[in-house]
Order: C-alpha cells, then sequence, then structure tokens
C-alpha cells in the first residue's frame, strides 16, 4: 500500500497545519472493516511505502489506529516508492509478483496489479482482493467523447433510486427521473454537445 491518503481523507491539509488533532482525522470510507478483512481471509503481506519528511508523528497515529483494528503490516518504508521495493526484491523468493497488488491514491508503475482509490472504494478493493464476486458491487461508469459530444455515464443497480441528469433536455433528464424512481437504480448521466 502506498502512501497516507489511502487511510485518511485531507492527509496533506493535517500534515500541512502540523498538528496532531485526532479529531481532524477523517478516515477513508470502509478503510477498517476491508482491511481486517483482507488481513483475516487472504495470503496477502501488508507492506506501507511513502514519504519520508514531516509524517513521523501522524504516521504513529495512524499505525496505532490500524493496530487496534488487527491490521498491522509487515514492513514499513519511508522515503521510498513501491519502484525502488519491487526493483530491490524481484530476485526474492518470498515475494509473488505475479499475484502482487499495489494499492494507491494514483496510477503507479511497478510491474504489478495496480488498485487506484479514486477508482474503488475500500469494499470494492477487498471483494477484487478475495475474489468475492458475489459482494461486489454492481457499478458501471462509462465515458464517451467525439469531437461533438462528451458523455458521461455512472450507474449503480444496488443503488437507492438516486439520479442527477445534466443533458441539456429536460423532458429527456425528467423521463430520467422516472426510469431511476421506479427501478431503484442509481444513475449519473452528463452529456454536453
Amino acid at each position: 500500500m502506498n502512501r497516507e491518503p489511502l487511510f485518511l481523507v485531507d492527509w496533506r491539509a493535517i500534515v500541512a497545519q502540523n498538528s496532531l488533532d485526532i479529531g481532524r482525522f477523517r478516515w477513508q470510507p470502509g478503510v477498517f472493516g476491508a482491511l481486517s478483512r483482507i488481513k483475516r481471509e487472504g495470503p496477502f503481506l501488508f507492506y506501507l511505502t511513502g514519504p519520508e519528511e514531516g509524517v513521523e508523528p501522524y504516521l504513529s497515529h495512524l499505525l496505532d489506529t490500524l493496530s487496534g483494528e488487527h491490521v498491522d503490516f509487515e514492513e514499513i518504508r519511508l522515503g521510498c516508492t513501491p519502484e525502488e521495493i519491487i526493483l530491490e526484491a524481484k530476485d526474492d523468493i518470498r515475494y509473488d509478483f505475479a499475484h502482487s497488488v499495489l494499492v494507491s491514491p494514483r496510477k503507479e508503475a511497478g510491474g504489478v496489479r495496480n488498485l487506484v482509490l479514486s477508482e474503488h472504494d475500500w469494499d470494492e478493493i477487498a471483494c477484487l482482493l478475495l475474489g468475492d464476486g458475489k459482494h461486489l458491487p454492481r457499478k458501471a461508469r462509462v465515458q464517451r467523447t467525439t469531437k461533438e459530444t462528451s458523455i458521461t455515464l455512472s450507474l449503480n443497480l444496488d443503488g437507492s433510486g438516486k439520479g442527477r441528469f445534466l443533458t441539456g433536455i429536460g423532458f429527456f433528464d425528467h423521463m430520467l427521473e422516472q426510469v431511476v424512481k421506479h427501478t431503484g437504480v442509481d444513475v449519473e448521466v452528463e452529456a454536453k454537445g
């Protein structure tokens, strides 16, 4: 796992203010349950990498909190990147890079499968890692852009009947609202052009 934004919302703001005000720590939704489940049910070793400067007091609180939820890291490497760890360990038989996964706040290189937190929530990440498709949310997001139009559609089949429509065609927006209301799915549509 790479970098603290995986666990905390607004991590950089907390570090910038240089205040260990525990009340300001907002945890990413689902992080404790997902990490506990991954640790308990999966054959995964947890490694944490990230920047070195200025994170020590925050990292200590972060690790204490995660440890209280039975989430401990086999190794913590500050001041290095996942790519550096992979290069160092590529000949080490303890590592199975064909089945390794890097969870990070943005797309990273490194030669291993990458799960990006902005594309998946923590429950989805746990389901993907544990191969538990029956609990995986049935969601899709599609974006199509041509010279004339740009359309983005998000669909959650297990939603609660919420919708947001910005098509520029009032009657079409109204009809989409009716579909969402009567099916219980969540839909967002934004269309330009």
